[in-house]
């Protein structure tokens, strides 16, 4: 069973099919789709003396594949993606993306944590990763933040124990140099899936499997665009509320999560990952010179985090348990 998802790139559908042709060499599959154009092109390029090949769209994915189809390819955006990994069963996968996303390095959902297989190889059209579609840098841009945010979630869940996860911190390191400081324009798309793989491969070892932002999303029944602006609100919160000894604090919040593990966050241990305030604030400008970020309450962000926060992302457990997001909701 494969453990990891490869990635590759190439010119165009002709490009994918010698990465399909490798990894299926022929029989029956399906293409589950959302991007009609695309789909119906790979369709076209199958050899019709190897493949027998069905178009299905996502809202019929759901049905029962028959048993003679051994092979699925995703098309389209992320949700192509997320039906391909809950209808394929055991059978072998693929995914042919239209947009940047860090869930094709995971075999989990990322707004549930659900478990399912990890696909054969993601493949890139590398004629669309162009830097002057500002969509595509955005979602790449985006994709990094919101796994680095899930990183720094995840530094705080450390004992005060003579080790430190230096593979995490280092993950974390290469990240926000990228965020804050950029990278030669030649290598921004191969650094960008480089650390979306390094750092959702490594949550997921550690047994994280859902990211804060996308269950957030998913709770409030908002549109993937509000991913930026969640992740935002968790990193400023973490920046104001690890300055202070909030443990101290004696106004317990209402709703108190109960099951945050016995074992504390070290926050101080991990201060030096944050992001500053103003590193905080140049990643936001860089991101709204490449699209119109949603407009936003701030206490109706604040309370959808109080609402997604578990035991499971201990360092807003805790600021909850103390009352510090119940008092910004009520009194900020």
């Amino acid at each position: 069973m494969r453990t990891k998802t490869n990635i590759f790139t190439g010119e165009g559908v002709q490009g994918f099919m010698q990465y399909l042709n490798k990894s299926f060499t022929a029989g029956n599959l399906a293409i589950i789709y959302d991007d009609k154009v695309l789909a119906y092109e790979v369709f076209s390029k199958l050899d019709i003396a190897m493949y027998k090949a069905r178009l299905i769209t996502i809202s019929e994915s759901f049905l029962p594949l028959n048993e003679s189809v051994r092979f699925i390819i995703a098309v389209g955006s992320e949700k192509a993606i997320e039906a391909v990994k809950k209808h394929s069963e055991k059978r072998t996968f693929c995914y042919y993306p239209n947009e940047v996303c860090h869930q094709i390095f995971s075999s989990a959902l990322p707004s549930s944590g659900e478990i399912y297989s990890f696909a054969e190889f993601a493949y890139y059209d590398s004629t669309k990763l162009s830097v002057r579609d500002t969509k595509t840098v955005y979602d790449a841009y985006s994709n990094v933040f919101s796994v680095f945010t899930e990183c720094i979630l995840n530094s705080y869940y450390e004992s005060s124990l003579p080790y430190t996860d230096k593979g995490l911190s280092g993950i974390i390191e290469s990240a926000k140099k990228l965020l804050t400081e950029g990278c030669d324009i030649d290598k921004f798309f191969v650094e960008c899936f480089r650390l979306m793989k390094t750092g959702v491969e490594y949550l997921q070892e550690k047994g994280n499997n859902m990211f804060f932002d996308a269950k957030a999303v998913s709770l409030g029944k908002l549109n993937k665009e509000y991913i930026f602006v969640i992740d935002y609100f968790v990193n400023l919160i973490a920046i104001n509320f690890t300055k202070w000894n909030f443990f101290d604090m004696l106004i317990p919040a209402e709703k108190l999560v109960l099951d945050i593990p016995a074992t504390k966050p070290n926050y101080r241990q991990s201060e030096g990952m944050l992001l500053k305030k103003e590193e905080l604030s140049l990643i936001a400008c860089k991101a709204k010179n490449l699209t119109d970020l949603p407009k936003v309450e701030s206490k109706e962000i604040i309370k959808l985090i109080i609402d997604t926060v578990t035991g499971s992302t201990p360092l807003l457990a805790e600021i909850n348990n103390r009352g510090i997001l119940e008092g910004l909701v009520n009194y900020g």
